[in-house]
């Protein structure tokens, strides 16, 4: 696969202008990754002539790519892993499945991380949707192994998957933004995540901070286990989280339904509020209005995604699921299990952060 601009200029920077060397740690660990796709080995006393660095210091870069996935060592320098991947698959042309439940907001940017990731290992990606039904993710599988992928990227549509079925796959599978006790796995700390909307505004003097989810979205179990586990931690009262509703309601039944919350939040005297999904955050923001609902003085927001809050008529407060990193992360650990297929079960998981502005 040929890498995306930026990063093709990168490449063509080293190749043919030794005097302009990257000065940045990271852009020069891209340039090297990419020196080893070309040419297949790299030397660590080519390298540190080319960069005019230490041979210490080229070591540690490589060892920083090993780790990624990228290269493995050889004496006196490291091979690139993308050769190793066309040798496991047995095929020129490197492709790796990714089966999605949905294209949009969330897995939008995951899928940005994976192709990221899919470009700096120099293979290629299938992409199918399973739009949250499970006999559709099984069929896509199976096409997928028709279609003769080096290995699969799965989110599933189950939060909690039941993975039975993939025990007698042929190729490695990797499960993304989920967990399995048999699977390499890529995924956010949502518990965290909700921790640290609670810390934030129990930082900020708030006793009765209230959750509002939607309980079939796959995030919805751990952001509740992450958002109790906090509220016991801080000494603060546990107020009963309330349901949203699915993608299915109407505009007319979700309106209704974010006029019932504020009525809730009322009754229970929460004057702070984590919302997931985000989507519903700027509808909530006109109910507040039609409310008389002043945010934050009456009811401080924190959106759990950040996709649109930076956008409202008051810029919300947001936890930011590193999704594109996961998506990354998630390609290196395939390519590590195709290249090592022995290697030790790898399970990543990636802290969220929290991105203050005017709602809180």
């Amino acid at each position: 696969m040929v890498p995306d601009g930026r990063h093709w200029s990168s490449i063509l920077r080293v190749s043919d202008d030794r005097g302009t060397a990257p000065r940045l740690a990271g852009e020069r660990r891209e340039a090297i990754a990419a020196l080893a796709r070309m040419h297949g080995v790299v030397r660590v006393s080519e390298l540190a002539d080319r960069y005019g660095v230490s041979h210490v210091t080229i070591r540690r870069d490589i060892s920083a790519l090993v780790d990624r996935g990228a290269l493995t060592r050889i004496h006196g320098g490291a091979r690139s892993t993308a050769g190793m991947v066309r040798a496991a698959a047995g095929d020129d042309q490197v492709r790796i499945g990714v089966i999605l439940p949905a294209s949009r907001y969330y897995f939008r940017e995951l899928l940005e991380g994976i192709r990221e990731g899919a470009a700096r290992a120099g293979i290629a990606v299938v992409l199918a949707i399973s739009e949250y039904d499970d006999g559709e993710e099984r069929r896509l599988f199976e096409r997928m192994l028709r279609a003769k992928v080096a290995g699969v990227l799965l989110a599933t549509a189950a939060a909690e998957p039941e993975t039975g079925w993939l025990d007698s796959s042929p190729v490695p599978v990797v499960l993304v933004e989920r967990a399995g006790p048999d699977f390499d796995h890529a995924r956010s700390d949502h518990e965290d995540g909700a921790r640290i909307a609670v810390a934030h505004l129990v930082a900020r003097g708030h006793e009765r901070i209230m959750l509002a989810a939607c309980s079939t979205t796959p995030t919805a179990a751990r952001l509740l286990a992450g958002y109790r586990a906090e509220l016991a931690a801080a000494g603060r009262d546990l107020l009963e989280p309330f349901d949203l509703p699915g993608e299915d309601a109407s505009p007319t039944g979700r309106r209704a339904r974010l006029h019932d919350l504020l009525r809730a939040c009322a009754q229970q005297r929460a004057s702070a509020l984590i919302l997931h999904p985000e989507g519903f955050a700027l509808p909530l923001l006109e109910a507040a209005e039609d409310r008389a609902v002043a945010v934050p003085a009456d009811l401080a927001l924190v959106t759990y995604d950040d996709e649109l809050a930076e956008f409202a008529s008051i810029p919300l407060t947001a936890v930011q699921p590193p999704k594109r990193d996961v998506g990354s992360i998630a390609v290196d650990v395939l390519v590590r299990r195709l290249t090592r297929p022995g290697v030790a079960r790898q399970r990543v998981t990636l802290l969220p952060r929290l991105v203050v502005r005017e709602s809180s």
